[in-house]
């Protein structure tokens, strides 16, 4: 006689399949679109039949190597574990050749100078910046308090933070080793290693602490952390904890950290996991604790600082960017006059968010017309150069370097 458990299970596999099936239905007509737009007009000076060719023999390049990755006998785990060294060397070196150029990293830069004057005791250079990305607050903040510590102890905060930097990249790559071999995908854990050293240059900003790029890897070990706690036969607590604790941490420094976390959750309710999720559901309670904790702490110890509450008042709602999303290709660069708008001509949040709920409104057929969507197609993935360009410094213009790999280049 089959008990309870078993019989529910064999119910809800229908379901479970179901929307697997629809789940990767909408997603290979989605990548089937964006490949197509693409690979017809894409980006950086290249011809549809470059961007089609080389997409082409990358790809069967990919094949070919997962082909013989499941052929191959499973790297011993020091193969792996070398390698993830290796990489961090690599990129150590990388980031002590550049220095510290946070004068190039975009915005960014405002942020960093920022945080220079707090830790010496200065005006803050760029208060207005702080108004408008309300998100890089937090971050001002805590690299302020590393500074201030550093020069406490006579050392360059440089390498402190570029510690932090590398070690954030080496656990999340250490994470994604985790999950697939809690997954049963062990083999695959050196092959993940070496792709994500080919995209080095994603990491280019590493030495500055870019949290754009640091919070999409707090969001990996996240994952990882709640594997783990669901994966442990008792207990799984303290895991689940930290995992709520990093989640803010991660979500404060840029909420890209979630985008990782929102699939991590899609395929956990998806998968085999679901079962002990229902079955140890503290583990959740105690997720949630650490999440209350660190977005608590964090609360108390800012508020005390007249900036960071002047710019949860002032600074730019959600609806600005998701109203910049619909209009053209949805860069700043091609709305440059709604981006002025917003940022000069209203002092409150609230004033802000009702202009950008009324644009949104205005541009809500243009959201969805097939040239808007084809033009963020392009912006977003038709460049074809794979962030080659990051391996230049902007110093390096005209070297042959920057002519092989910038766009720009002869």
């Amino acid at each position: 006689m089959k008990n309870k458990e078993t019989v529910s299970s064999e119910n809800h596999e229908p379901v479970t399949r179901g929307l697997l099936i629809a789940f990767y239905a909408v997603i290979s007509f989605l990548y089937l679109f964006i490949i197509a737009v693409s690979f017809k007009r894409p980006l950086d000076y290249l011809s549809s039949w470059q961007m089609t060719l080389g997409s082409v023999l990358f790809a069967a390049l990919i094949f070919a190597a997962m082909y013989l990755i499941r052929k191959m006998p499973v790297p011993a785990p020091w193969i792996y574990y070398s390698f993830v060294g290796l990489f961090g060397i690599l990129i150590l070196a990388v980031c002590l050749m550049r220095g510290n150029w946070y004068l190039y990293a975009g915005d960014y830069e405002a942020v960093y100078i920022s945080a220079m004057d707090i830790a010496e005791g200065r005006e803050v250079s760029f208060p207005f910046y702080f108004m408008t990305y309300g998100n890089n607050t937090v971050p001002m903040y805590f690299l302020a308090a590393v500074m201030k510590l550093c020069r406490m102890a006579g050392i360059n905060e440089f390498y402190p933070l570029l510690v932090l930097s590398i070690g954030t990249v080496i656990a999340s790559v250490l994470s994604v080793g985790f999950i697939l071999k809690a997954a049963g995908g062990e083999r695959f854990r050196l092959p993940a290693a070496v792709f994500t050293a080919l995209c080095l240059p994603v990491y280019s900003f590493s030495n500055t602490f870019y949290t754009d790029t640091m919070s999409f890897g707090i969001g990996v070990i996240v994952t990882a952390l709640m594997v783990r706690a669901f994966g442990k036969k008792k207990g799984g607590y303290v895991p689940a904890v930290f995992a709520g604790i990093l989640t803010v941490w991660g979500a404060d420094w840029k909420i890209t950290c979630m985008i990782p976390l929102i699939a991590a959750v899609f395929l956990l309710l998806i998968g085999d996991i679901r079962k002990k999720i229902f079955e140890k559901k503290r583990i959740i309670l105690f997720y949630i604790i650490g999440v209350a904790v660190a977005a608590g702490i964090i609360s108390v110890s800012l508020n005390s600082f007249s900036l960071y509450r002047e710019s949860r008042e002032r600074s730019n709602p959600v609806t600005a960017w998701i109203a910049m999303g619909m209009m053209n290709d949805g860069s700043y660069s091609q709305n440059v006059e709604f981006s002025d708008t917003i940022n000069y001509e209203f002092d409150t949040r609230q004033a802000k968010n009702e202009y950008a709920v009324s644009v949104i409104k205005e541009h809500l057929g243009e959201a969805f017309s097939l040239s808007h969507i084809v033009a963020k197609i392009r912006n977003n993935y038709a460049s074809g150069t794979f962030s080659a360009k990051d391996y230049t410094t902007p110093d390096a213009h005209g070297s042959v370097m920057y002519n092989l790999l910038n766009p720009g280049g002869t």
